[in-house]
């Protein structure tokens, strides 16, 4: 996620928890690491998000989003659906 918003969420950023990523584009960037809540459809959980000054868009990965929903899009009816895949109130993602 973009450094900014961390800020604006008020998460105390940079800390201690820096760890070098691979952006889109395959450089490696800063990020800063955080356990947060989401909020998606009226269903929380937890998240470890990264947060970084080389990311302008929040970007979703494979653990701790799309490992907890099922998505489908379909792009000519420009329709996204999300899914959760299990109850994730009982699922919490536990980094």
């Amino acid at each position: 996620f973009p450094i900014s918003l961390g800020n604006i969420l008020e998460i105390p950023l940079p800390n201690d928890k820096e760890q070098p990523i691979l952006g889109i584009d395959s450089h490696k960037i800063k990020a800063y690491f955080y356990n947060i809540e989401l909020s998606v459809g009226g269903h929380q959980y937890s998240c470890y998000v990264g947060f970084s000054e080389g990311i302008i868009y929040p970007l979703f990965g494979q653990h701790g989003f799309f490992d907890h929903f099922s998505i489908m899009f379909d792009y000519q009816e420009e329709i996204i659906e999300i899914k959760p895949k299990n109850k994730i109130d009982d699922n919490r993602n536990k980094n």
